[in-house]
C-alpha cells in the first residue's frame, strides 16, 4: 500500500509514491471503514515548516495547557468597565479552568454542558472575545501553528474528483501549502460530536452520514489575507463544481483549541476573508 501511514493518518510520499496510484488507493469514496482518519497531500516546494499542520505530543498538552491558563488569567483580571457579567457564572466558569488546570486537561471538548449551562458560560466571555482572538493568535505564533485552511464539504459523487484536481493542484505548488480528506464518518477526536447527528462549519450544514466528505486546502498564514484570498481564487479558477461564496476559512490554531461551531465562548468557528482585489 502506497503512502505513509501513521496510525489513522496517510501521507503522501512523493520520493516512493506514484501520484495516480496514491489517488486511486486513498481516494475519498475508499476511505469509509478503513480506519484512516485522514488523507494529507503536502505541497512539494510550499512553504510547509511541518510535515502536518497540526501540534501533538507534548507540544499538544503545552499548548491546551497555556489556553486554558490564559483563559483563567483573564477572568481573574478585576473589571476595568465596571461592569460585573454573570458573576455565579463566572465563578463557576473559573472554578472549572482551575480545574483543568489541575489535570492539564483540554479545555474544550471533554466537558459537556446543558444548553442553560452553555448559555451562561457564552454570557461570561461575550466581552472578552476580542482578548480571546488575540491570545489564540498569540498562541498560533508561539506554537507555530500558523496556517489556515479552506473547508469544502464535496458530496459523494463530486469527491473523487474534486479532490484528484486539488492534489494535482497542491503537487505542482499551483494552490495552497497543503490538502487533506476525509468523509464525514472519519473519527476527528478533537471534536465534539454535531447535534441530531447535524454538522455545522461556517454556512454550511451538513448530516454527518458519510454520504459528504470533507476536503481542506491550507494556506501557510492565517494572518496573511491576501495569501489566503489568493488560494480561493485559484479554486475559483479551477471550475471543479466548488461553491466559492459558501467556503469557510479557519485557523488551524482554531481547531487545535477546540473553536466549532456552538463552541462555549461562543466564538465565530472561522475567519472572513476581505481582499478587494482577489472578490469577482
Amino acid at each position: 500500500m502506497s503512502g505513509e501511514q501513521n496510525q489513522d493518518w496517510v501521507v503522501y510520499d512523493k520520493t516512493t509514491d506514484d501520484e495516480d496510484c496514491f489517488f486511486e488507493a486513498f481516494r475519498p469514496t475508499r476511505l469509509c471503514g478503513r480506519g484512516i482518519d485522514w488523507v494529507l497531500v503536502n505541497a512539494v516546494c510550499g512553504d510547509c515548516t511541518s510535515s502536518t499542520p497540526f501540534v501533538t505530543g507534548r507540544l499538544q498538552e503545552a499548548l491546551q495547557a497555556e489556553w486554558v491558563a490564559r483563559q483563567t488569567r483573564i477572568l481573574e483580571e478585576p473589571a476595568t468597565d465596571g461592569v460585573q457579567i454573570a458573576p455565579r457564572s463566572q465563578k463557576l466558569e473559573l472554578e472549572q479552568l482551575r480545574r483543568q488546570q489541575k489535570h492539564t486537561e483540554c479545555s474544550s471538548s471533554k466537558s459537556t454542558q446543558s444548553l442553560e449551562e452553555h448559555r451562561d458560560t457564552s454570557r461570561v466571555w461575550y466581552k472578552h472575545k476580542g482578548r480571546l482572538r488575540k491570545e489564540m493568535d498569540s498562541l498560533g505564533e508561539k506554537f507555530n501553528c500558523k496556517e489556515g485552511k479552506f473547508v469544502i464539504f464535496a458530496p459523494e459523487q463530486d469527491a473523487d474528483f474534486i479532490w484528484m484536481q486539488i492534489i494535482r493542484a497542491t503537487l505542482d505548488n499551483r494552490l495552497g501549502t497543503r490538502a487533506r480528506t476525509r468523509s464525514t464518518t472519519g473519527a476527528d477526536k478533537s471534536r465534539p460530536p454535531g447535534r441530531n447527528g447535524l454538522e455545522t462549519v461556517g454556512r454550511n450544514t451538513f448530516r454527518d452520514d458519510g454520504k459528504v466528505f470533507i476536503i481542506e486546502v491550507y494556506s501557510a498564514n492565517y494572518l496573511d489575507l491576501e495569501d489566503a484570498a489568493r488560494v480561493r481564487q485559484r479554486l475559483s479558477e479551477m471550475k471543479i463544481g466548488i461553491d466559492i461564496a459558501s467556503l469557510s476559512y479557519k485557523p488551524e490554531i482554531y481547531s487545535q483549541l477546540g473553536i466549532y461551531s456552538n463552541n462555549r465562548w461562543g466564538l465565530p468557528p472561522t475567519r472572513p476573508i476581505y481582499v478587494s482585489k482577489y472578490i469577482k
